[in-house]
Parts: structure tokens; C-alpha cells; sequence
């Protein structure tokens, strides 16, 4: 994805007023982007023993390459799904350019806002399924899994 595209995307390159760098106990190294000059936004954090080098940004997901001391590398994506039903398929999309770009192995994490199926799912409205569709071929299309969710939210 080159810059243009990606600023088309809701992308965004980092500049010093998005990015700083602040103190964590046990961590070592860390960055801060706040989305939209807003008060929130993500926060990445790692240690000395790993470098990490931005790929992309936007206002739903983070993507950058992990290199260890050992030489392994691989990618790393934390991406938000957005909270408005029929805004998704744009992290839809987002998601299969996303996978497109590299061969390297790749762990995808993060609030979806979308669930496979209704068996996800405890109580309330049925949800539409057209979404969910929409959600399990964006995963399917680039033979994503969804690794599951145990716990309280």
C-alpha cells in the first residue's frame, strides 16, 4: 500500500505530533498515536529485545514488522473494527489489503465489532446477518481464523 493509497484508506503516516514516547514500568520502549489529535487512540508497546518498524496506520489499525534478536520477523496488526454496522466493510477491506501486502507470518488481533455467528453470542437482538457474512469472508478471503474468546468482557 503506498502512502497516497493509504491516506485514501483513512491511513496516515506518523509525525511528531502523533507519536510520542512515554515511561512504563517494565517496558522499555513505547509509542503513543493518538488518532484525529483526540484523546485516544493506540498504544504499542515493547521491549529492547524485539524492533518494531510502522508498516501503516489509520484510525482502525496499527500494522507494523517485528524483528527479534533471534532473527525472527514477523507482522503484528491491532485493528478496531468500527462501531457503526454499516461502516464495517471498510476494515473489511481494510483487512484484505492489509494481508496482501507481505508473505511474513502474521497475528491479527484486536475488537472486530463483529462475530462469526450467532453462537458468539449470549442474549440480546439477533444479530444481522448479512454483517456476519460480510465479517467471515473478509476472514475467509485471506484464510484468516478466528482464534475464539473465552472469559468475561
Amino acid at each position: 500500500m503506498d502512502r497516497d493509497e493509504l491516506r485514501r484508506n483513512g491511513g496516515s503516516e506518523l509525525d511528531d505530533a502523533r507519536k510520542s514516547k512515554f515511561s512504563v514500568d517494565g517496558v522499555s520502549t513505547s509509542t503513543q498515536i493518538s488518532v484525529d489529535r483526540k484523546e485516544w487512540g493506540f498504544v504499542f508497546l515493547w521491549t529492547n529485545e524485539v524492533s518494531i518498524d510502522l508498516l501503516s496506520n489509520s484510525n482502525f489499525h496499527i500494522d507494523v514488522k517485528v524483528v527479534s534478536h533471534a532473527t525472527k520477523v514477523w507482522r503484528f496488526t491491532g485493528f478496531y473494527g468500527n462501531p457503526t454496522p454499516d461502516q464495517r466493510h471498510h476494515g473489511w477491506n481494510l483487512l484484505r489489503r492489509l494481508a496482501g501486502l507481505s508473505r511474513l507470518p502474521w497475528l491479527c488481533v484486536g475488537d472486530f465489532n463483529e462475530i462469526i455467528s450467532d453462537e458468539e453470542k449470549k442474549g440480546g437482538l439477533p444479530r444481522v446477518k448479512r454483517l456476519m457474512e460480510d465479517f467471515r469472508c473478509a476472514l475467509d478471503s485471506r484464510e484468516l481464523e478466528d482464534m475464539g474468546f473465552q472469559g468475561q468482557v
